[in-house]
């Protein structure tokens, strides 16, 4: 076996034992959660500042301020 072969398989090796760690179910389980809570806490994020965006300027746009009350219409453009 040359130089070369040797080095090609320990790399072999090496990468055997990457995928065995990564493929490991309890590490692809607890990734799978993590990923599914960072994404859940990211899409409420943004719906708060959406909504948050939404409501500051409910009174300036035209077709939302038909549709509100008089009087809720009235507490909003007290805000300004």
């Amino acid at each position: 076996m040359n130089v070369e072969d040797k080095k090609l398989s320990e790399n072999i090796e090496k990468l055997n034992f990457t995928l065995e760690r990564r493929a490991n179910g309890w590490r692809v389980f607890l990734t799978g959660i993590i990923s599914g809570i960072g994404t859940a806490i990211g899409a409420a994020l943004i719906g708060a500042i959406v909504v948050g965006i939404i409501a500051s300027s409910i009174n300036k746009i035209p077709i939302l301020k038909d549709f509100l009350p008089d009087s809720v219409q009235e507490y909003i453009g007290d805000i300004d």
